[in-house]
């Protein structure tokens, strides 16, 4: 499925990387439960790259993925009560990669929760923060770019948000709040390790 032909993105592999991946989940999905899953096709639109859930039906929710001054953005949009989507950030990543790997580590756990096995975000969290990470305040300038963007305070933003750095490698770094400090893991892995993971113990040949 090719979503980015003809985008003037300077990083159009990678998205469509990103893409080619996320479908392969979709046919997962398919191919393991027998019914069509509610997540749509992604779809590219002024920069952004949209994973819908549920749409064109009312209630739709979204992941997204924007690139931004700060790094890429891994958006929540949901229409709950709402005539437009409200957009927030979730999450920050220094790589699209990684950026990927947040919204691939998503519906495949959601998958694995499906089949009645372990997702891996509780793993994760029992096994807390890897010790290839380190864990810091955010850094300003991304605290009041959230904040902006999110429409709260710097403090709330503060108090909600950490920078995790991978120790060899400093300039790989997620900003991810608490909650989300489980999928710090995703810094440590590649896309093929991560899809093992997420396949292990799925009946599936995809």
């Amino acid at each position: 499925m090719d979503v980015v032909h003809g985008e003037s993105l300077s990083d159009a592999a990678g998205f469509q990387e990103l893409v080619d991946r996320y479908e392969t989940w979709r046919r997962r999905w398919v191919s393991v439960t027998g019914n069509e899953p509610s997540r749509n096709a992604p779809e590219l639109s002024d920069g952004r790259l949209w994973f819908r859930q549920g749409y064109p039906h009312s209630d739709w929710t979204a992941s997204l993925i924007e690139p931004s001054t700060v790094g890429y953005l891994v958006l929540s949009a949901t229409t709950e009560r709402r005539n437009s989507p409200r957009i927030s950030v979730e999450a920050v990543f220094s790589c699209l990669e990684d950026a990927g790997k947040h919204v691939i580590a998503f519906i495949g756990d959601m998958l694995r929760l499906e089949c009645g096995l372990e997702p891996l975000y509780r793993e994760w969290r029992v096994s807390g923060v890897s010790s290839a990470l380190e864990k810091g305040a955010a850094d300003e300038h991304v605290v009041q770019f959230i904040a902006d963007y999110n429409g709260v305070s710097r403090d709330t933003v503060r108090r909600l948000m950490h920078r995790y750095s991978v120790k060899t490698e400093p300039a790989r770094y997620a900003y991810l709040t608490a909650a989300d400090e489980p999928t710090s893991r995703i810094l440590t892995v590649t896309y093929a390790e991560l899809d093992a993971m997420l396949t292990d113990g799925l009946a599936t040949a995809i």
